[in-house]
């Protein structure tokens, strides 16, 4: 039979692995909690795990901003970030397309003649209300409402069309709402898109 001697002190576990660090059940829970819907955040899941082991969906961002300076180089970039909001926003088909003709368009003219003398930047705005998308480009660059070009004569032969003008016709067609407003130092153009569906 094993003798054991009574001088002997006992093993323990290292203090860092002792049940009686943990404290109370319902702190560990809450600690379970914690843990579990940081690492989803981190791993970018959309639910997280609670003490009743339920599932939350956690909703998808419906507004997207984007700032840079309004230049040519700048172009794939903006565009980037319009193609990569409208997915995340779910916006397909035709009105994903008329979406991106329409702000390309906008920031195109935000970039041609907005800064003619020194550089800088445009800012796009892309938000989904439940049947609507709102955009916005703001510039603070020289006044210029787009909405004053006269509507182009698209009957007559392309030699004879008044140069420019067929891009704002465009917009104009695309979308469902379009306004100008200048607000202190600031070109602010709306366009509003009705894509149906809750």
């Amino acid at each position: 039979m094993l003798k054991v001697n009574p001088e002997q002190e006992t093993r323990k576990w290292p203090a860092s692995k002792s049940l009686d660090r943990l404290g109370t059940l319902s702190e560990v829970e809450g600690l379970t909690e914690h843990i579990s819907s940081t690492i989803c955040e981190k791993c970018g899941l959309n639910v997280f795990m609670n003490n009743g082991l339920q599932n939350k969906t956690v909703e998808k961002p419906a507004k997207f901003v984007f700032e840079t300076v309004a230049d040519i180089d700048h172009l794939e970039e903006i565009n980037n970030f319009i193609e990569k909001s409208l997915k995340e926003l779910d916006i397909q088909g035709e009105y994903y397309g008329h979406i991106c003709v329409s702000l390309d368009e906008a920031v195109t003219n935000v970039v041609m003649y907005a800064y003619p003398k020194t550089k800088g930047n445009v800012r796009i705005t892309i938000e989904r209300l439940n049947d609507r998308v709102l955009m916005e480009i703001i510039d603070s660059g020289d006044p210029f409402n787009p909405l004053d070009h006269p509507v182009p004569d698209v009957s007559v032969s392309i030699e004879k069309r008044m140069i420019g003008g067929l891009g704002i016709h465009l917009m104009r067609n695309m979308m469902d709402e379009l306004n100008y407003r200048r607000i202190g130092d600031k070109n602010c153009l709306s366009l509003v898109k009705h894509i149906g569906g809750p």
